[in-house]
């Protein structure tokens, strides 16, 4: 008979992110199927493992087991990443100068450019870019009704922008 170790540690060796089949373990253990069937499901009961279903196919994925210092790890890993995300996005910030270098860039032929495709140029969410970017315009561009997002004024979209003057 074949121990829960040795199971496990068949497991673990299999497992690469995908449910580790009944045959890949038998092929790894070099054990008959009733053997290993018994052990698997004492493993599921216990909470060392969990079965994923998919169609006909059933693969065994380990769960890991989880420790207060192990959590408090992974927390702190989150929480450092949280704060490079935060460093990154406080960075940023509407620019009337990357306003036009964008706008220039992405404009076409005829000099239109959709303000959402600036937006996402500049790497700005809606809420930052839509609420500075009327000062900007005014004199400089002329707005165009249409487009997915934009600016609303008296119950229109515009969402396209040509620079006065030259295009």
């Amino acid at each position: 008979m074949v121990s829960e170790g040795e199971v496990m540690e068949a497991l673990n060796r299999a497992y690469r992110g995908k449910p580790v089949t009944l045959g890949t373990l038998r092929r790894e253990l070099k054990v008959e199927g009733d053997e290993i069937r018994t052990v698997l499901r004492e493993l599921e009961e216990r909470g060392l493992i969990r079965v994923e279903r998919n169609g006909r196919t059933s693969g065994y994925v380990p769960q890991p087991k989880i420790t207060v210092e192990g959590l408090y790890k992974e927390l702190l890993e989150v929480r450092e990443e949280m704060r490079k995300v935060w460093e990154v996005v406080r960075g940023r910030s509407f620019e009337p100068k990357k306003f036009d270098e964008v706008y220039s860039k992405v404009k076409d032929s005829l000099g239109y450019a959709r303000l959402s495709d600036i937006r996402v140029e500049m790497g700005l969410s809606r809420e930052e870019f839509y609420s500075k970017l009327e000062e900007h315009l005014e004199g400089k561009y002329d707005l165009i009704a249409g487009g997915e997002e934009g600016l609303v004024r008296k119950g229109s979209m515009y969402g396209i922008v040509k620079r006065r003057g030259k295009s």
